[in-house]
């Protein structure tokens, strides 16, 4: 598709059609504010194939007033399509080529709120390993405006690898050859609607962490967190980062000294750590932890993990669960150190567990913040549909459930297959990947299961079986690049509106149509009631494990 004939062919389609308007004078603007550390060939990769790709496909369908293709069918994150900033289809092939390589010498734009004022980060969302995608906090933010959001956690060295390699290919003109998944988009993309939004880093050598602060501040976030809580084997143990950072406070203070030197104090650094590790968890040496990094580093916020991390002999999930819960050194904490803030994370149930922890004097020193970990996840609607009233003094997001899922069903249409795809051909992100989050929405109600149910039925109809061929007479899922709505079902609905649609018929209308819940009392007894028997596993665990006595 880059040959002289396609280009010949795209010259003789586009021939006859009228000047387009000039560019925005903003985008010449930004392409001249752009970075000086890029590389001036540094770009998204070949926009200019995409235009020809797009021009070719709107040509074919005798649509030439609507833009199509990959970068014309999807807003993600705020960026807008190549189509939009240089005067659409109508551009003559000379004029929209060298647009296309304009804009490809500019960094693509990141996303920018325009209102940049947010509450104080009175709750906030924990980071999740492959939980806490983009999808998940686009739902998220469908239910509360003001809830700080974390993405996972990105290492350090990703980031400086994939820059480097993205470097060298723009130095060599080669960018056409670079492998699809070497992308910083694939790290570090996000939507506008998820403002106020942090960026958790992981890494424990100061440059490298600083040169991934430095990639990373480019896309405006509003803070960058470091990990130093982790205590999976492949960070604490083989990384030597996570929570085996808090055995060196003098690393983790020089770390995020070149950190937010690095960020030139745009975005600023946080910490988010345990109360200890292994032996090294009394009160006295988390306190000389927090006073060697915050003297040390200009961090002021602190996120603490009230369980100590085991990093011998449990699990990531075991360390989330076993290890005793301690609060009160949390609080302690913000009576010893008035000047700092600090967000309490371990063992809170929703945001109304949330908002009786903040109302606590503490002796004139409350908590500055409560973080939720992975019940926001299984039971986002218990979790989060009130936090809006009940933590910040505000109106909800959503009124209801069925509001929240018809606007997550527009986001799922308008992303669909726009990342490319997967090895195995299916468009990414695929069905799943944007179903996932709607499966806890329902938690502890009685339709819970059976919307599950309907949600994987209707997932399998696209699922390949084990020959690597998709059942006789499945639907196939939409091409990748081109958007859910472009393969519409005979009644006109997309792919994903259908799975959906279908799956909500399992749940009645009173169980759609109910309001928030205002009573903290319903979703602790709903949660309980689901996890009776995971608690009941546990207390069997803990007795079989003898790690909750005191060192």
């Amino acid at each position: 598709q880059q040959g002289p004939a396609a280009r010949r062919l795209m010259a003789s389609l586009l021939g006859a059609a009228a000047a387009p308007a000039a560019p925005p004078a903003a985008v010449a603007a930004f392409a001249a504010a752009a970075p000086s550390s890029w590389p001036s060939s540094a770009r998204r990769r070949t926009p200019a194939l995409h235009l020809r790709r797009g021009a070719l496909a709107a040509a074919a369908s005798r649509r030439s007033t609507a833009p199509t293709g990959r970068w014309a069918a999807h807003r993600m994150g705020g960026w807008h399509s190549s189509y939009e900033k240089h005067g659409g289809l109508a551009a003559p092939c000379a004029a929209r080529q060298a647009a296309a390589e304009s804009e490809a010498r500019a960094e693509p734009e990141p996303p920018q709120r325009e209102d940049a004022t947010f509450q104080p980060p009175r709750l906030s969302v924990a980071p999740m390993m492959d939980w806490t995608d983009t999808h998940f906090r686009y739902l998220c933010r469908l239910l509360t405006r003001h809830t700080w959001l974390y993405t996972e956690m990105v290492v350090d060295a990703t980031l400086v690898h994939v820059d480097r390699k993205m470097r060298e290919h723009a130095a060599a003109d080669a960018m056409d050859e670079l492998p699809p998944h070497v992308s910083l988009e694939r790290h570090l993309r996000y939507d506008v609607a998820e403002h106020p939004i942090v960026l958790q880093l992981g890494g424990s050598n100061p440059e490298q962490l600083a040169a991934a602060a430095t990639i990373a501040e480019r896309w405006r976030y509003d803070e960058i967190n470091l990990n130093c809580g982790c205590p999976s084997d492949k960070v604490s143990g083989k990384g030597c980062f996570g929570a085996a950072l808090m055995y060196e406070p003098q690393r983790v203070a020089d770390i995020c000294a070149q950190m937010s030197q690095a960020t030139a104090a745009r975005a600023p650094v946080t910490v988010k750590c345990r109360i200890g590790v292994d032996d090294r968890c009394t009160y006295d040496e988390l306190v000389e932890f927090v006073e060697t990094v915050s003297t040390r580093a200009p961090v002021r916020h602190f996120v603490i993990h009230a369980r100590r991390a085991l990093l011998d002999g449990l699990s990531p999930a075991e360390n989330r669960k076993i290890p005793e819960l301690k609060h009160e050194f949390v609080f302690a904490l913000a009576r010893h150190f008035p000047e700092l803030r600090f967000t309490l994370n371990g063992g809170i149930l929703g945001c109304h567990a949330a908002a009786a922890e903040l109302a606590r004097d503490n002796a004139g020193h409350p908590l500055h913040g409560v973080m939720i970990g992975r019940g926001a996840y299984k039971m986002p609607w218990l979790c989060l549909a009130d936090a809006d009233r009940a933590v910040f003094g505000q109106p909800n997001a959503a009124r209801n459930r069925r509001e929240v899922i018809e606007q997550y069903i527009q986001y799922g249409e308008r992303v669909y297959g726009t990342y490319g795809t997967y090895k195995d051909g299916r468009p990414n992100p695929s069905l799943q990947t944007l179903a996932c989050p709607l499966l806890g929405l329902f938690h502890g109600e009685r339709c819970s299961k059976s919307f599950k149910r309907a949600m994987d039925a209707g997932l399998a109809k696209f699922r390949p079986t084990a020959t690597g061929k998709k059942p006789k007479h499945a639907p196939a899922e939409p091409s990748a690049g081109v958007g859910a709505n472009a393969d519409a079902n005979a009644d006109g609905r997309s792919p994903f509106r259908v799975l959906v649609e279908d799956a909500l018929k399992e749940c009645p209308d009173d169980v759609l149509d109910a309001p928030p819940p205002c009573a903290s009392d319903e979703c602790i007894a709903k949660f309980m009631e689901a996890e009776r028997p995971a608690l009941r596993d546990l207390a069997e665990l803990r007795e079989a494990k003898a790690f909750q006595r005191e060192p």
